[in-house]
């Protein structure tokens, strides 16, 4: 085991440059579901409720700011857990994430306005306002994933 520490190896390896704030920042509220902060309700849970607040803080700021709050949450088509992948392989209780059900909803303490609807990414703005067009297409970035989950798991550093 090595003395040098965590700071010391990422700037070896050229890790954590900042690369300071973007033009359009927002808050992104990742995976606060009630499959995960209801331990009464799933088996992924853990009690979040000091985070909880914690975010809540963090969006009135955002709200204060006129700064875009974007929920996300993950959950699995009931008929089609392949979609899953490795992840649900891993971890069989993530099955319980079935979209429509209770748990993949955003946990209702979180301060969300009434209206917030379902969006759907869309990089034409991008490719019209910016000129940005992807290097990777969706079917080879789908292939180079596959790939390198079936390396992983072929190395044994990920099991079957």
């Amino acid at each position: 085991m090595t003395s040098e520490n965590k700071e010391e190896i990422y700037k070896r390896a050229g890790l954590g440059n900042r690369l300071g704030f973007g033009k359009s920042p927002a808050l992104v509220v990742v995976d606060m579901q009630i499959g995960f902060t209801v331990p009464e309700k799933s088996p992924l849970a853990g009690n979040l409720d000091k985070e909880l607040v914690i975010i809540n803080r963090l969006i009135e700021i955002a709200r204060q700011k006129g700064v875009p709050i974007i929920f996300t949450a993950i959950g699995f088509e009931p008929k089609h857990q392949v979609d899953g992948g490795l992840w649900v392989e891993k971890a069989p209780t993530l099955r319980h994430l079935k979209r429509g059900s209770e748990l993949v909803e955003i946990d209702p303490r979180l301060f969300r306005p009434a209206d917030a609807s379902l969006l759907i990414g869309d990089a034409s703005k991008a490719q019209r306002e910016l000129g940005w067009t992807p290097r990777t297409s969706f079917q080879d970035l789908v292939e180079i994933m596959v790939k390198e989950d079936l390396s992983r798991v072929g190395s044994g550093s990920i099991e079957a």
